[in-house]
């Protein structure tokens, strides 16, 4: 985050911008899908003033420069005779990286931490985030006491729950390894699961009594790109028939190695159990439609939702939709029907919602179709269809939370 102070002279009319830099998790570039978001993950570039990086040693030496006098904290230059000890001698990768040297008393730490703040994009869509990086350490190992180099990504949400950590601890034994080790994640992250900032924090733990420690990263990239899901879904919706049952109906426009979809059902809209599962087409590019009837919905309110599984596990779910059966105070229904000029619709919710209400012939040509914001309560709105011949009609209610067909008589 980047903040801009103005200051106005009122002698000389000047204006002077001056951009002062957050002290944790700065961003000084635009973050974009199929980019490292990292900034700096790799010190070729670290800047000597508002480093993004964010040194939390505490009594400790660093062998790097934490005061950003030289490049930023832990920088280190490729030199063959710099560090001093020990392997890997040189960056992974190009002319910088990052290090950590503590020679103090065993449990002495030294950390370096980065806040990444995602953009909208980035949290209003399912992502697949891919994480790569190289670690070493020369530290020793003394009976059961080891060093400990450490790094950690947490994907965490407004209220800082993580919704997911990935963490490499790298313990050096007299075995090695002595050289670069290279580390990767991927892992998905949904638009639900509410993420909007990710921990980058790097570690140089001194757990052993009689030697120091050397930490090493370099060339650490994470990557966001758009999820590869299985099926792309055109159209959800239900249709509550006069016997009791709901029959639901949803349209595929793309399927990728798709393999089921599970329906599910809940009476509270939070917790889902399956109730039935369609095959799925497999691979292809049609439009496809499909069908599951709730031969036995629950009295009340019903959510149902889809999910959509491929032949790997992946899976993403649709939009809840909710259904009313028997008398409940939350339905949808007509009051006038059969219907001659003027057809009455009543909904009932506990929550305000934007509703289209479209009414179809049975060849499904749209008759009519008005927008209407319900309120919290009963809502009751007149529909005034024209030139309509008598037979069978279906009225549609949609909104973000709803998903609902009536079948209709015009007399």
């Amino acid at each position: 985050m980047v903040k801009f102070y103005y200051w106005f002279s009122r002698g000389r009319n000047v204006i002077i911008l001056v951009a002062l830099f957050c002290a944790m998790g700065v961003v000084v570039k635009a973050q974009t899908l199929g980019t490292n978001i990292i900034v700096n993950g790799d010190a070729e570039s670290a800047p000597v003033v508002g480093s993004t990086w964010v040194d939390g040693g505490a009594g400790s030496t660093s062998f790097g420069d934490a005061s950003g006098t030289a490049g930023g904290a832990w920088y280190l230059t490729n030199s063959s005779s710099y560090p001093s000890a020990g392997s890997p001698m040189q960056a992974f990768h190009g002319t910088q990286f990052f290090n950590a040297g503590i020679n103090y008393a065993a449990g002495d730490q030294r950390t370096l931490t980065q806040r990444i703040d995602l953009p909208g994009s980035f949290t209003s869509q399912d992502l697949t985030y891919s994480f790569d990086g190289y670690v070493a350490s020369n530290g020793l190992f003394n009976g059961t006491e080891y060093n400990l180099v450490d790094v950690k990504i947490e994907y965490r949400n407004t209220v800082d729950i993580n919704q997911y950590v990935f963490e490499y601890s790298l313990v050096p034994t007299a075995a090695g390894p002595t050289g670069w080790v290279h580390i990767a994640d991927t892992h998905d992250i949904l638009a639900t699961d509410g993420v909007t900032y990710i921990l980058v924090t790097l570690t140089a733990e001194h757990d052993n009594s009689s030697n120091t420690i050397e930490a090493y990263f370099d060339d650490l990239n994470l990557v966001a790109n758009p999820k590869v899901l299985p099926v792309t879904l055109v159209d959800f919706h239900a249709l509550r028939e006069g016997d009791g049952t709901v029959v639901l109906n949803w349209e595929t426009a793309q399927e990728q190695n798709s393999r089921f979809t599970e329906i599910q059902r809940s009476g509270d809209g939070k917790v889902f159990t399956a109730i039935g599962q369609v095959a799925a087409a497999g691979n292809s590019s049609a439009l496809l439609n499909y069908t599951f009837t709730d031969k036995a919905p629950m009295a009340g309110k019903n959510y149902y939702r889809l999910r959509m599984v491929d032949t790997d596990g992946a899976f993403k779910y649709s939009k809840i939709l909710q259904v009313a059966t028997g008398d409940v105070t939350d339905a949808i229904g007509v009051y006038s029907n059969p219907f001659h000029d003027q057809l009455g619709v009543r909904v009932s919710s506990v929550a305000s919602e934007r509703l289209v209400l479209s009414l179809f012939d049975q060849t499904g040509r749209l008759c009519l179709r008005q927008n209407y914001t319900m309120q919290k309560g009963e809502n009751l709105v007149n529909l005034y269809p024209q030139g309509l011949a008598a037979g069978v009609y279906l009225l549609q209610v949609r909104g973000e939370r709803t998903s609902q067909t009536i079948r209709v008589l015009k007399q």
